[in-house]
């Protein structure tokens, strides 16, 4: 995989998983007790490869141990793995 990555970026944390929506990429993240999910504008953080500099807004994790992520087209989806649920949400515009 190595010879065929096309880029990377440093993430402030423990990167659970990323999903992109057409327009935005997202990123659940562990960090510690406190769980977030980023959304990153993707011009920009290929341009300065720091999720920090690319983050346009970040969402609260519904719990404290955010898994992977899915886009349906209308709704994201979460895991959790200390709370064991599913969590379904819609982003504001």
């Amino acid at each position: 995989m190595a010879d065929h990555v096309v880029a990377s970026y440093r993430n402030g944390g423990f990167s659970q998983g990323l999903e992109w929506d057409g327009r935005y990429l997202y990123e659940a993240e562990n960090r510690l007790g406190v769980d977030v999910m980023n959304e990153l504008d993707l011009g920009l953080l290929l341009e300065t490869a720091d999720s920090r500099k690319a983050t346009r807004r970040q969402y609260a994790a519904p719990h404290r141990g955010v898994e992977d992520l899915a886009w349906d087209g209308h709704a994201m989806y979460t895991s959790d793995e200390v709370s064991f649920r599913f969590y379904r949400t819609e982003l504001p515009a």
